[in-house]
């Protein structure tokens, strides 16, 4: 083989090398998240569910998620929906485990909501963002004790953490962050019943008489002491 046709081989396989590599794209991670509320009241004994929203609309890679309570009161009962669980992901021809609370595959928004959404799916709208979101649901359940006194007020806090994998399941990157619900504990069922009342207290002086019944008496002496006096420089003017 000539050097010229060596040359032209060696161009030829770099040109190709060069198409398999610029034809993958580079990969982009997206964990984006929304929090439906974060002041919640409950009632002692009951439940109330608050919603988390993962969803994926800028990435090209899956965002696996697992959550976890960072913090909770004692004897409070906080629970996750979907719980900690294991799928089964096949990357590049090899079947990996990975243990998640739910995943989320890039998405593309939507101009308008599906009239029958996929199960754990809700449709957001975000500022910024043009069309419906989808998005993966995750429920935070939280359920005061029957003992919990009314009035209460405390901290709960989800964390939750982002993993985004490579070749052989490798966990090339993650993300935490922390979700804070500030629950207070109060009856569900409004009611109001006055339990104490104070009188207003009387401005009053000595015997229970007002106080301004003695400004007018003190006046009234100071003018007749006047009297009297001019009275008594007139007389001694006369003498």
């Amino acid at each position: 083989m000539g050097v010229k046709l060596r040359v032209v081989v060696v161009l030829i396989i770099l040109v190709l090398l060069a198409g398999v590599i610029y034809g993958q794209e580079a990969p982009t991670y997206n964990f984006g998240t929304m929090q439906a509320e974060k002041a919640i009241n409950i009632e002692p004994g009951q439940s109330h569910t608050a919603n988390i929203y993962v969803y994926n609309i800028y990435g090209n890679r899956i965002t696996h998620v697992k959550f976890s309570v960072a913090s909770a009161p004692e004897g409070w009962d906080v629970r996750l929906d979907p719980g900690l669980h294991t799928v089964t992901t096949n990357i590049s021809g090899e079947l990996i485990s990975v243990e998640e609370n739910l995943f989320a595959e890039p998405t593309d928004t939507l101009p308008a909501k599906p009239d029958s959404p996929p199960e754990g799916v809700e449709y957001l709208e975000a500022g910024g963002v043009d069309g419906f979101i989808p998005a993966k649901i995750l429920k935070v359940v939280i359920t005061p004790p029957k003992s919990a006194g009314l009035g209460e007020s405390h901290t709960i806090t989800i964390n939750a953490k982002a993993t985004w994998l490579g070749q052989g399941g490798m966990v090339i990157l993650s993300q935490d962050r922390n979700f804070d619900f500030t629950v207070r504990t109060m009856q569900e069922k409004f009611t109001e019943e006055i339990v104490l009342q104070t009188e207003a207290p009387v401005a009053s002086g000595a015997g229970g008489e007002s106080p301004l019944k003695f400004v007018a008496m003190g006046a009234g002496a100071v003018i007749l002491i006047l009297l009297i006096l001019g009275y008594i420089v007139i007389a001694l003017k006369k003498d």
